[in-house]
Formats: C-alpha cells, structure tokens, sequence
C-alpha cells in the first residue's frame, strides 16, 4: 500500500507540472480567470429569474379580503390578472396600481408608502440595503435600473438620515443599546420562497470561488511537490462553484449541498484519473 501511495503521489505531481508546463500561470487560474464576470453574471441572472421567471404570489397589498393577493404570478414584476391594470373595483373604489413595486404599499385610498416587509438579496437572507439591481430585497424592474443614479441617491440619502436616527435613540437611551445597534430583522414576504435555498448557495458558490483563488496564490510561491497538490484542491473547489451553482441556484434542490458535493466527486474523480495516467506515462518515457 505505502509503494502505491508513493506511485500516485509522485504521479499526481508529473501530472501537475506537465499542465503548469502549458500556460505560464498556474493551470487552475485559467479556470477563474473570468471570476468578477462570473459575480457580475450569477448575480444578473438571479435577478432576471426573479422579475420574470420564478413564481410567487402577486402580493398585491390592497385587497378586499384583507390580505395582500395570493394569485400565482412568473417573476416579481409581474401582477396577476385583477391588478396588472389600472382599474377601479366597484366594492370600495379602490383604484388599482399596477406599478407598484414590490418593497411599497397601498392603502385603499391611494396613499403609497413603503412597506414594512422586506425580501431577500443577491447574498443576504434579509434585503434590506438598495444596490443597482435590488431593492430592499426585491428586483427592480429594468427601467428602474436605467434610473438609478437619481435614486441611489435619494435612497442613500434616506439610510444616513435612518442612521442618524439610531445614534439619536442610541444617545437617549440607557438600557436597550443593543436592540437600537443590532435591531431585530423586518419579516420577509413578497418573495419566491425557492430564494431560501438560492441565497446560501450563491454565497456558497462564491465562498468557492475565493477558497480556489486562495489556494492558487498559496501554490505559486511553494515548492513544485507542493504545488501541484494544491492546485488539485483549488481546482476541486472551482468545481464546487460549478456544483453549487446547478443543485442550490438552478435546480434549489433541499438538500443541495449534499448533492453538489456528489457532483464534485463524479466531475473530479475522471480527471484526477486522467492525471495520475499521465503522470504514469511521463514517469515511463522520462
């Protein structure tokens, strides 16, 4: 057993410098290479997938059965049938909106406001800061991120006078420091309930990413023998970006980390195959 051992072990090393002899940097680094167009990609497809394809409730909050609308809708930016046009209803007089976005709300006499729930972020479970393509949780329509310079101002303008407020009651108060610093999170609603499984995975598949990148900088200045192990690992760990993005991010799949993790294994183990036969037959003909 320790002769094999020591056989794959020098195997995987040849097999790991003929692939560093290829490029001029290191093998794994070309599979990162497109790592911030990656960011960017994963999170402007999330957020198309969530204004136009994955269903949830049309969550209108102006109702006659006192709750907002529970009529199945594809994407935050959609409404249901009753509130996708501006019309009046005849029970109450209520006109409907059909532009209202999903982080305000309604009153049955037209007051809009903005709503006390909140949804679910690129990478955080509760959205509660306004990037270029969210909102308090929720995707913003395209042409709300066309107008968005205008509005992250204002918006930026609205978190310093909130903060300002916290150091205020922070000032003036003696006991519940703690909950004016780290208040308690605002519900969520209004949002695909798959996005539980898909925010942790995104994080997930970029905490990937980084451990691979982190594993590349690590094996460049090592030795050689070195080296090559840990560009096996770094190469592993781009796979599980890969993996998490399938089974937690396009699939949402309950138990998808398990299920990555067996991707990683069926995607790695013919490769490292692969490597160790190279590296065999480099032993041979060197």
């Amino acid at each position: 057993m320790s002769d094999f051992l020591v056989f794959l072990a020098q195997a995987l090393t040849r097999g790991g410098r003929f692939l560093d002899g290829l490029t001029p940097i290191p093998w794994p680094l070309l599979l990162a290479v497109l790592l911030p167009v990656y960011a960017t990609g994963l999170n402007v497809m999330i957020w198309l997938l969530r204004g136009r394809v994955w269903p949830l409730a049309c969550d209108y909050p102006s109702t006659t059965r006192g709750h907002p609308c529970r009529n199945v809708v594809p994407g935050e930016w959609h409404r249901c049938r009753h509130h996708r046009r501006a019309t009046r209803r005849r029970t109450d007089g209520h006109v409907v909106q059909p532009n209202l976005r999903r982080w305000q709300t309604i009153s049955k006499t037209g007051q809009i406001g903005v709503r006390r729930h909140v949804g679910r972020g690129f990478l955080r479970l509760t959205g509660r800061s306004s990037t270029l393509l969210y909102r308090r949780g929720f995707a913003r329509p395209v042409g709300d991120v066309v107008r968005f310079l205008p509005t992250w101002w204002t918006e930026t303008r609205d978190r310093w006078r909130a903060v300002r407020t916290r150091l205020a009651l922070l000032r003036a108060s003696h006991a519940g420091w703690r909950a004016v610093l780290w208040p308690q999170p605002p519900p969520v609603a209004g949002v695909a309930a798959r996005l539980d499984k898909v925010v942790p995975a995104a994080r997930a598949s970029l905490y990937c990413t980084a451990v691979g990148l982190l594993l590349v900088g690590v094996s460049v200045p090592v030795p050689r023998s070195l080296a090559a192990y840990g560009n096996y690992l770094a190469s592993a760990a781009f796979l599980g970006t890969w993996a998490v993005l399938k089974q937690g991010v396009w699939l949402a799949a309950d138990n998808w980390l398990r299920l990555a993790a067996k991707d990683v294994f069926a995607w790695a183990w013919p490769f490292v195959l692969f490597s160790v036969i190279g590296g065999a037959v480099l032993s041979a003909n060197g």
